[in-house]
């Protein structure tokens, strides 16, 4: 699951008078410095019809956005978008903007005049990728109305060979999973054909090559995508035995579509959950907060209102009686509170709701795994990272490991890998914030581990 903390702002549109137009206009640029990574952005502000109008990029994160609610008065600016809680407020002073972002916590933001360019991102081992050393076939798989695009990757010199099908996290992925230039998928796809082991990566259906709505979505969806993946390549010759590879909510959905499909052989789930999608969301939530610097009141603030949305969201209720459901705080009721409070509460809610009511949102926080868990047969081998805050290890690798056991026993592999995030980087916190900083794509000895418990697991091929 993809859970990523972007900074977004909005737009907002002012009357000024000429005089604090010109001052005003034109491009701005700061360094936001989370304590973890750091983030360049770039504000522009600009009159159109007697109106401060505007835009906001950020570099690193590669997105552009319309920005609102500002107002500049008296050389003070300020903006914010109520709904994810962001405020900014500033006063010019010899042609800098000094002044504190808000967003959770506070954080000085000096704005001066200019543009950063996005930095260019080192990816050694995206490099490193060497297509000349094996066979790339472009392949279109028909799901119904909806066609897949994909690449099977054959190794060289044998004439059938263990096969891995990748199931990507959550989010419009790519058949490479490319995440802030990092593409594990490619990486991995690499490192398993210079081992003698052939694999098959997908773009989602609405990403990339392939058709259909990502947008309108579920798990169930997905599942059936990769089971028509299945029933394509199992009749290739080169294909002598199957596995799924699945990371975060590929993880999640490969024991299930394992249990479908009499022609898997084995599961690798990375990051994978144990836990119902509901809880996994909230404890994530807590994790990232904290390792953002967010104080444990806001922490806890945070993740009633998030468990109480939840709730009323599988209620089936539309956002309004969200609100008017959750008009209390966990120490006493919102009426009670100032209006700005109220404010910053109801937007809390607005801004969970807007995260969560997607179709693949709801079908993921009903989402439980551990049925299909309990009934798994095949060879599985479940690796985390200690630092994933996404999908913490404690929660959830110990759960696939309980239910297991508790269920038909299949013979298994569970590691917690210490000092690897959810992307199994080497990380220091674990924060996404740091995803974008750390060069390494995947840590050397997951790809050694994979390709090793592959070789052991998997039946044999016909010229082995």
């Amino acid at each position: 699951m993809k859970f990523v903390s972007c900074i977004f702002f909005a737009l907002a549109v002012f009357a000024l008078n000429a005089s604090e137009t010109q001052e005003i206009e034109g491009d701005w640029t700061g360094v936001l410095d989370l304590g973890v990574s750091e983030l360049s952005l770039n504000v522009h502000l600009s009159l159109n019809q007697d109106e401060l109008e505007g835009s906001l990029s950020c570099p690193e994160q590669n997105f552009t956005l319309p920005i609102e609610a500002v107002n500049y008065h008296n050389s003070s600016l300020s903006f914010k978008v109520p709904q994810l809680l962001v405020s900014y407020q500033g006063t010019l002073t010899e042609g800098e903007i000094i002044g504190t972002f808000t967003q959770a916590k506070e954080f000085p933001l000096i704005l001066k005049k200019g543009i950063i360019k996005a930095p260019v991102r080192v990816r050694p081992q995206v490099d490193a990728v060497n297509p000349n050393l094996y066979v790339n076939e472009e392949l279109f798989i028909k799901n119904g109305e909806v066609t897949l695009a994909g690449t099977l990757t054959l190794p060289k010199g044998k004439d059938s060979f263990t096969t891995v099908i990748f199931i990507a996290g959550s989010g419009p992925h790519d058949r490479d999973e490319n995440i802030l230039g990092h593409k594990p998928f490619l990486v991995i796809s690499d490192h398993l054909a210079r081992h003698g082991i052939a694999s098959l990566r997908l773009d989602k259906r609405g990403v990339g090559a392939s058709t259909g709505n990502f947008e309108e979505a579920t798990c169930a969806d997905f599942v059936k995508d990769t089971q028509a993946a299945i029933d394509f390549i199992k009749k290739r010759k080169e294909v002598h035995s199957l596995g799924l590879l699945g990371h975060s909510e590929g993880g999640m959905l490969a024991p299930e579509i394992a249990n479908s499909s009499p022609d898997i052989d084995f599961i690798i789930l990375l990051a994978g959950t144990g836990a119902k999608g509901s809880d996994v969301l909230v404890h994530q939530s807590g994790l990232i907060l904290k390792a953002e610097g967010a104080s444990p009141e806001k922490i806890q603030e945070h993740q009633n209102i998030l468990t109480s949305v939840i709730e009323v969201l599988q209620e089936k209720k539309d956002v309004e009686e969200a609100i008017k459901r959750l008009s209390f705080k966990p120490d006493g009721d919102l009426q009670s509170l100032s209006s700005a409070a109220q404010e910053e509460w109801e937007a809390q809610v607005n801004q969970i709701h807007e995260t969560l009511k997607t179709p693949w949102f709801q079908s993921f926080l009903n989402y439980d795994p551990r049925q299909a868990l309990s009934n798994v047969d095949v060879p599985v081998l479940a690796l985390n990272g200690s630092l994933d805050l996404q999908v913490c290890p404690k929660q959830n690798l110990r759960e696939i490991e309980k239910t297991l056991k508790e269920g038909k026993n299949p013979p298994a592999v569970i590691l917690e890998l210490k000092g690897l995030n959810h992307l199994f980087q080497t990380a220091k916190t674990g924060s996404p914030n740091e995803y974008i900083q750390i060069e390494e794509t995947i840590a050397p000895e997951i790809l050694e581990l994979i390709s090793n418990w592959i070789q052991n697991s998997a039946p044999p091929s016909q010229t082995d």
